[in-house]
């Protein structure tokens, strides 16, 4: 079984960041003008006591390995990510690019020193419980490793190869303990152990600051963290990042990233973002910066050989044309093709932490879900990864476009792709236009009347829009989500996921 999230509103008062005169008005108004944060406003942990079953909860279900290509073998892990690398380019499984061949040299490199590295575990050293030492003093932290390794921040364009170089290297790394996971649900998981802190600490304690304890737990479970997609779009994650890294590189933890952007474009035209800057400064000191981008779109080129399946239905699609149904009516029929010989379809409520996520239908391992109730609710990716857990295959009817008033159900979509993709799950939809005008950011499309309230506030004017209101978070992110779904309309992907669930 798969422990999954829940929802909660964490106590912005104390994020550690001097914006405690904003945050009580800036909390109130997100939850109306700007519900995008929900991926740091909307998560929830059950109040537990101890560390052990916050470690299991993302540990066992969230965090374990995945490998993603179908074309990988473990023959040569051992000898490091460039030997497994050298045999699938000798056998054809891969084509020829030298640039992407210097990129794993530098794996190698990377894997090498990392052999047997552990990271610091150490408690701070608490401050003292005098009077004095209470009102002035901190807990020190332990000592920073006197080897220092560097991680790689590994960015390129969609299709460039990072999901594969990424299996390379996790799967040949041996350090004492390691951890891969998206980066969305790190933070999920680090909001869920900084609220259930706060709830085991009265704030007048010396040790209420819940940023020391929450980095040491994680550096206890991992020396090397990998992390898929590295994007920051939420101002609660951006107001931590630098304190938590801060101290997860002062225990040795070693970070390996990849991401569609460099990292100075992170969070770029986000609230408060000179408070996440130095950040970005620290990222680049601790992670060798690295673009994988060759002028290839390996996807692309694959997708152009593939054998595609009819698994997304629009009004203009070509098996609608050819057999005058409708998307719905389409879909309907799939459904039935699907669960054929299968005991008749029910209505399935799934359980997260005590929350309930309703299924309308569902039989034989497949789901009917529709986009309104995924997407257009208060969800997150832990309602998405609770139904790649139970389903093989999820089937969503009436996927709207999604313009910019529909930014925050986009965002939610795009985690729910991600989550279908990483889990290797097949996907079947109806949707009212094909995949490459999905989504479309018309910039006559204004921000609402309390979206322009929260700017008063924060003294913006209509020309500083930050990319809160903007969508051009989600315009980056979502030519991923295209390209994801584009190959989740092929044979060779269903028979990855068929390979997928033989395997666990």
């Amino acid at each position: 079984t798969h422990t999954q999230q829940q929802s909660y509103r964490p106590n912005w008062h104390y994020t550690g960041i001097g914006m405690q005169p904003l945050l009580p008005r800036l909390a109130r108004r997100c939850l109306v003008a700007a519900p995008v944060v929900h991926s740091a406003l909307l998560i929830q942990s059950p109040l537990k006591p101890a560390w052990a079953p916050m470690r299991g909860l993302m540990s066992s279900a969230l965090l374990r390995t995945r490998v993603q290509s179908h074309t990988l073998t473990h023959t040569h892990y051992s000898e490091g990510p460039l030997a497994v690398y050298d045999g699938l380019r000798h056998t054809g499984k891969i084509q020829r690019d030298d640039h992407q061949r210097e990129v794993v040299v530098k794996l190698q490199t990377l894997c090498t020193e990392l052999r047997g590295h552990a990271s610091d575990t150490e408690p701070d050293t608490p401050a003292s419980t005098s009077f004095f030492g209470k009102l002035f003093g901190k807990a020190t932290p332990p000592p920073s490793p006197s080897k220092k390794i560097r991680g790689l921040y590994l960015h390129g364009d969609v299709g460039a190869g990072k999901t594969m170089l990424m299996d390379l290297f996790y799967n040949a790394a041996q350090p004492t303990t390691k951890r891969r996971v998206h980066f969305n649900e790190f933070m999920l998981d680090v909001h869920s152990r900084i609220h259930t802190w706060k709830q085991t600490r009265d704030r007048s304690a010396t040790d209420y600051d819940p940023i020391p304890p929450v980095a040491r737990a994680i550096a206890q479970e991992a020396s090397l963290l990998c992390f898929d997609e590295f994007q920051v779009t939420d101002v609660a994650d951006a107001l931590i990042l630098r304190r938590l890294f801060t101290c997860l590189f002062r225990r040795g933890v070693v970070v390996m990233a990849t991401s569609n952007r460099v990292p100075d474009d992170l969070y770029k035209g986000g609230l408060q973002r000179h408070e996440f800057v130095p950040f970005i400064a620290l990222l680049k000191d601790q992670c060798e910066v690295v673009n994988l981008s060759s002028g290839r779109d390996y996807r692309t080129l694959a997708l152009q050989s593939a054998v595609p399946r009819h698994t997304y239905f629009h009004p203009s699609s070509i098996s609608l044309t050819a057999t005058h149904q409708t998307p719905t009516q389409q879909l309907e029929q799939v459904f039935l093709d699907l669960t054929r010989g299968c005991p008749p379809p029910h209505k399935d409520v799934l359980t997260i932490l005590g929350r309930t996520f309703p299924v309308p239908r569902a039989t034989g391992g497949v789901a009917w879900i529709t986009f309104a109730g995924t997407c257009m609710k208060e969800t997150s990716s832990g309602d998405y990864l609770a139904l790649c857990d139970k389903y093989h295959t999820i089937v969503m009817a009436d996927i709207p476009r999604l313009s910019l008033s529909l930014k925050d159900a986009a965002r939610r979509f795009i985690l729910f792709i991600d989550c279908l993709y990483d889990r290797k799950v097949r996907f079947v939809c109806s949707a009212e236009v094909p995949t490459d005008l999905l989504f479309t950011l018309e910039r006559s499309e204004l921000p609402s009347h309390s979206s322009r309230q929260l700017l008063d506030d924060l003294g913006l004017k209509s020309g500083e829009l930050p990319s809160l209101f903007t969508g051009e978070d989600e315009v980056f992110a979502f030519r991923r989500t295209v390209s994801r779904l584009r190959e989740m309309q092929t044979q060779p992907y269903w028979d990855a996921c068929a390979a997928a669930r033989a395997t666990h």
